[in-house]
């Protein structure tokens, strides 16, 4: 790499191109990580009057004007990359989304009835025996990026024993044993059922408007609230009783689980791809994930290409690791394959 400041950055941020990539996708890897370490770091400053500040943290607009000034310099200097952080019909601002991601994974906090962030208190996070996460550190002799996430490979000679994670089947039935169920004499006209025996690579593909093969006593159905989503139901066609999915957990992206969930209950789970390279793993997803696995793809992986891509992930092998099994608890059928 010829360009100097990009050198040091990636240096700093201990990224290293991998075998296969172009430089333009070296550089997207390099600016994304970039910009989370000056989030962070934006998130300490102190007011330049020298006045006391009384509120915690330091305000939205703040980071979010300071930093996307920084992204924009960024992007003069490296105009093949603008598209890719600035990609067509996203209205959100890449700092914004930053933020948002570096919130989620622990690295900034809400503040000040949640109008302003700050870093974290600086902690070790112990993702798996060989890698450690280093939340609330901007940058760290030894440590590198992987995504938005400071990581640390630290073998260790104690045991440690991984978060258990259950397999979806499991977590479904345990649902519908609590679920509240009420009577029901008619569907309304426009409903959508699931098909969970349907062979597809995605799940759009599979609701339908006819009823499908029931999946024990139970059918995942569907109707449109309005223009842009739906609403989310269980039904026991033999019963005629129907459960509404809570609204709160659709906004965690809960209802992706139960069709994920559903058609690994069928024997029909849903495929995914993964491709071993000689330095890194490339997952490639056709399906969105519920929050809490799709956190862990935008904590510690690279989106692959663009800055809002939610179906293709770049990783370093222990981070393939560490989010390996909950992809496979999700009752996701994992397919690895070697490139070359």
């Amino acid at each position: 790499m010829e360009d100097k400041m990009l050198y040091v950055m990636a240096s700093d941020l201990g990224i290293t191109k991998y075998e296969i990539e172009t430089d333009v996708q070296y550089r997207y890897r390099i600016l994304y990580s970039a910009m989370a370490c000056w989030i962070k770091a934006a998130s300490m400053d102190c007011p330049i009057t020298g006045s006391i500040n009384t509120t915690p943290g330091i305000s939205r607009r703040h980071i979010n004007n300071k930093c996307s000034a920084v992204l924009a310099e960024l992007l003069k200097r490296y105009p093949d990359c603008k598209m890719w952080f600035e990609t067509e019909g996203n209205p959100e601002n890449p700092v914004i989304m930053l933020r948002s991601r570096l919130l989620r994974n622990g690295d900034l906090v809400n503040v000040g009835f949640s109008t302003n962030v700050a870093l974290t208190t600086p902690k070790r996070v112990q993702l798996t025996q060989n890698l450690e996460c280093i939340k609330g550190n901007v940058l760290q002799a030894n440590n590198t990026y992987s995504g938005v996430a400071n990581i640390v490979l630290t073998p260790h000679d104690k045991k440690i024993i991984p978060e258990m994670v259950p397999h979806v089947s499991k977590w479904f039935g345990q649902y519908i044993k609590s679920a509240w169920w009420h009577q029901t004499d008619l569907l309304d006209e426009g409903i959508q059922y699931f098909d969970s025996y349907k062979k597809s690579r995605n799940n759009h593909a599979c609701w339908q408007t006819i009823l499908p093969q029931i999946v024990g006593d139970i059918v995942l159905l569907r109707r449109i609230v309005n223009k842009n989503s739906y609403e989310y139901l269980l039904y026991k066609p033999n019963e005629y009783k129907i459960h509404r999915i809570d609204p709160v957990l659709q906004e965690l992206g809960e209802h992706h689980r139960f069709m994920i969930g559903m058609r690994a209950v069928s024997g029909n789970p849903v495929p995914i791809q993964v491709i071993q390279y000689s330095d890194h793993i490339e997952l490639k997803l056709r399906i969105h994930l519920p929050t809490r696995e799709g956190v862990l793809l935008e904590s510690c992986a690279w989106p692959h290409n663009s800055i809002t891509d939610r179906l293709e992930w770049d990783m370093p092998f222990p981070v393939w690791e560490y989010i390996k099994p909950y992809l496979a608890g999700l009752g996701l059928k994992i397919t690895e394959g070697t490139y070359g």
